[in-house]
């Protein structure tokens, strides 16, 4: 894998399908689209396409999962634009607002 759209979608896709299952309770569904989201992470981080324009698109994405995740993933090298997103997402109700409060949260006092 190493072209940066394929590993942009794989990323997409897993993120939309680990909050599918987050919501579902399904735990095991929800571990093994996070352990994607993390690999194609660290991919983008190791090829140093984390700022590529289409990564960071995603913040804007339709989706809420995909919008955390990415947030998540840009919290230290876009800090503004990372904790917007997660501020806007912490106001929905239920585990996605919860997910994203909780992080501001732990950002803020240093713990991440």
């Amino acid at each position: 894998m190493n072209d940066v759209s394929n590993v942009v979608n794989d990323f997409v896709n897993a993120s939309i399908n680990n909050g599918i299952a987050q919501e579902e309770g399904n735990a095991n569904q929800a571990n093994k689209y996070y352990r994607v989201i993390e690999k194609r992470k660290k991919w983008l981080v190791d090829n140093n396409e984390l700022c590529n324009a289409v990564f960071l698109e995603l913040l804007n994405h339709e989706n809420g999962y995909v919008r955390f995740h990415t947030a998540c993933a840009l919290l230290h090298v876009k800090n503004e634009e990372a904790l917007s997103t997660l501020q806007s997402l912490a106001e929905k109700k239920g585990i996605l607002g919860f997910s994203a409060k909780m992080t501001v949260s732990e950002y803020k006092k240093g713990n991440i």
